[in-house]
């Protein structure tokens, strides 16, 4: 019965929908998502074989008060709506999107600021799978806590707080620090980072802190705009990681050189990201107070980061052939083929994901 209720109550802003149409106070958001992973030519050792197949509709309604002088504050509400294609349910559990945001301009500087549980797309950084996996991008879709960004002429900041986790009798304390930058320091230079602190502490029944912080600054040199190649960039850095899991003590520091070479021409792109280092989950096969590996319930980014079954660390490459049409603000396609290699060859994975943003195509009210 209560969970009738929350249902028809998260539906209100879709059904508001048509009452708002004239005055144009609402958003809705589609996405689509296939990534099909084989690993079974590497005994999938690594990471699991799979297919994920879902869509989701976020429709939400949104109230501006916008000043010149003092900004654009809004508070927006609505709900994600998502189906695994195939999946007996009708309706995946609903989840609220409730946040407050802030648009201000100054001088060259235009800085945004949300709080709230709001759609991940309001980010502007630039995460790889180090950080964050595709597979979590798209399930844990929305952001639950703060976010802080900053854009200027040919530079821009961001740093962001998500909760992920209340302590209860089954869910740990589980929250992380995520951050990014990007800085043209010339027409063909730039400079940059991403990085996590993950925090994953304590439920009622499983004890123990783990603590999985990686960082992986980095300089790009891009002769595109020199060439007949939308982008011709090779990026270079270091990836530094501090684990812990303070109930058994284990603690270690992973070490790597990444480099990312990326060719783009037209929408149609060939990337070749090499990594060379240790282990960057270290404490994957090391088992929790349950006597559970922590495996992917602590890691969040692509499993292949563990490099070797082993955890020695080695040579990890992956090796992208992808279309990413330049269509519109609105609508971002993305269709790729990946193929992994961890001292020889892993496997592969076929990726297709479409996000419809209709906020993209009207401004703000005033």
């Amino acid at each position: 019965m209560i969970m009738r209720v929350m249902r028809r109550l998260l539906l209100i802003p879709l059904l508001a929908l048509p009452l708002l149409s004239s005055a144009q106070d609402y958003n809705v958001r589609f996405e689509t998502a296939f990534i099909n992973n084989e690993f079974d030519a590497s005994g999938a050792v690594l990471s699991p074989s799979g297919t994920i197949a879902c869509a989701r509709i976020s429709p939400s309604v949104f109230f501006d008060v916008d000043r010149d002088e003092d900004g654009c504050h809004r508070i927006e509400a609505g709900v994600d709506i998502m189906r695994e294609f195939g999946s007996p349910e009708i309706i995946a559990p609903l989840k609220p999107v409730i946040y407050y945001r802030f648009d201000k301009k100054y001088d060259k500087t235009v800085f945004t600021a949300a709080a709230g549980i709001f759609p991940r797309v309001i980010s502007n950084g630039a995460y790889s799978d180090l950080i964050l996996s595709e597979k979590e991008k798209f399930y844990n879709n929305n952001i639950e806590g703060l976010l802080l960004d900053w854009r200027r002429p040919g530079a821009r900041y961001e740093l962001a707080l998500d909760w992920n986790g209340m302590y209860s009798a089954e869910v740990r304390e589980e929250f992380n620090v995520i951050s990014s930058a990007d800085i043209s320091l010339a027409p063909w230079l730039r400079a940059g980072w991403q990085g996590m602190f993950h925090h994953y502490a304590n439920s009622a029944l499983l004890k123990g802190v783990v603590d999985d912080h990686v960082f992986n600054p980095f300089m790009v040199v891009d002769f595109g705009g020199k060439t007949a190649f939308d982008l011709l960039s090779l990026q270079l850095g270091p990836v530094v990681s501090y684990q812990r899991d303070r109930r058994s003590d284990d603690y270690c520091i992973p070490f790597g050189v990444d480099s990312v070479m990326d060719i783009r021409w037209s929408g149609f792109g060939l990337l070749n990201e090499l990594y060379w280092g240790d282990s960057m989950c270290p404490l994957w096969n090391l088992n929790d107070s349950a006597g559970i590996p922590h495996g992917g319930n602590l890691y969040m980014r692509l499993p292949l980061w563990r490099v070797s079954a082993d955890g020695d660390g080695g040579l990890y490459d992956k090796l992208s052939l992808y279309w990413m049409p330049s269509i519109g603000d609105f609508v971002r396609v993305k269709v790729s083929c990946d193929f992994f290699f961890n001292g020889g060859y892993t496997g592969c994975r076929q990726i297709a994901t479409l996000l419809f943003d209709l906020s993209k195509t009207k401004p703000k009210s005033s």
